[in-house]
């Protein structure tokens, strides 16, 4: 009898509690290296864009980086969970720079993704005429591209809705240019 009772109150009790006790892991989705290698400055560096149309020279100083996880929601389990489900973190970098009146400014952002790679964007802002939006990465790279004599290698290609952007791993932000007409509209100085 004694054994009976056992297994009609106490087995499913230590059942549920063991069940409710099971946590699923905290999920950490990494930049690669790939990913890391696109920011190219550290905070105080400078680099410099041709504004074609005006030729002016803009001098931009990188003013902040940022390296960091945020919280995406629960890690849940494909199984049925009956304890605290962990959370998912996605790590990103980026850096943000602008020239010395803050007129032009942008921020170079990479992000990892769930399924291994990584996203990449570039937000131009403020003087930067009617970019006022977001350049992505959408998996094309270029071998190689001649920007006054200059040869450079493995170019990604960023488009907005009426512009490509070059950029390289060696020198950030190299070529915007306009699609309608292939118009250079900022190169870069070395």
């Amino acid at each position: 009898m004694k054994m009976k009772y056992f297994f009609r109150f106490f087995l499913p009790l230590v059942v549920i509690i063991s069940l409710k006790s099971c946590k699923t892991d905290d999920t950490y989705y990494n930049l690669s290296q790939k990913a890391n290698d696109l920011l190219v400055y550290d905070v105080d560096e400078t680099f410099r864009l041709l504004d074609v149309s005006t030729q002016e020279t803009i001098t931009f100083d990188v003013v902040s980086t940022k390296n960091d996880f945020y919280k995406d929601g629960p890690n849940v389990s494909p199984l049925f969970s009956f304890g605290p489900t962990g959370k998912t973190y996605i790590e990103y970098g980026e850096y943000e720079f602008s020239d010395a009146t803050e007129c032009y400014s942008g921020i170079v952002r990479v992000e990892a993704n769930k399924v291994g790679g990584f996203e990449f964007e570039i937000y131009l802002g403020n003087c930067f005429e009617d970019f006022g939006a977001s350049f992505r990465y959408e998996n094309q790279i270029i071998p190689s591209v001649s920007i006054d004599g200059v040869l450079y290698t493995n170019v990604y290609l960023l488009s907005s809705n009426t512009d490509t952007l070059y950029y390289s791993k060696e020198k950030g932000i190299l070529q915007i240019i306009r699609d309608i007409d292939q118009q250079v509209r900022f190169t870069i100085i070395e």
